[in-house]
């Protein structure tokens, strides 16, 4: 296209058809633009449809309150345990090497 843009120029009488070429190419692009955004709405809003519907059945179960209560109660008390012995083995060494500073350890 922008060889006949080109031949228009050097021609220089043809100025009304390089404007009528100009405002073609111009609407020609706003509309694939706008067919190219209108396939990437309908693209991502399946997609995301698909996700609403892969959330809804992958959901915890609350039909019985006190066993969903229960299991999260308990996924509370593992990270609690796991993180207590993390902290107890960091105190036991950081104590042992003070200990050993001072002289209070066995050798």
């Amino acid at each position: 296209m922008s060889g006949l843009m080109l031949a228009a120029l050097q021609n220089a009488d043809n100025t009304q058809h390089l404007w009528t070429l100009a405002a073609v190419m111009g609407i020609t692009f706003l509309a694939v633009l706008g067919i190219i955004f209108f396939l990437l709405r309908n693209f991502f809003q399946s997609r995301r449809e698909g996700h609403k519907q892969e959330f809804a059945t992958s959901a915890p179960r609350t039909e019985n309150p006190s066993a969903f209560m229960a299991a999260s109660m308990q996924g509370v008390i593992q990270k609690l345990r796991e993180q207590r012995k993390s902290w107890s083995g960091c105190t036991r060494l950081n104590g042992t090497a003070r200990k050993r500073r001072s002289g209070w350890a066995k050798k």
